[in-house]
């Protein structure tokens, strides 16, 4: 739950930690950067740059579409 909001809401990360369960802060970026790898604000920048990817994507494919050509 904390990575679909971290991905997909403007709430504080603070926020968060609270509303997933945690009552202090040093714990839930600890538990995170254990099962994730990287700090819940290291997840949100990636999750947005990923974001960005796939609109730039489909924007590209929805263009190419529309003058007749096929992206592979």
């Amino acid at each position: 739950r904390a990575c679909d909001r971290l991905a997909h809401s403007p709430m504080a990360i603070t926020d968060i930690c609270f509303e997933v369960g945690f009552t202090n802060i040093s714990n839930f970026n600890r538990r995170f950067m254990a099962l994730k790898g990287m700090t819940p604000s290291d997840y949100r920048k990636l999750s947005a740059e990923a974001r960005l990817i796939e609109q730039n994507m489909a924007a590209e494919n929805s263009a190419a579409n529309s003058a007749g050509l096929r992206i592979v």
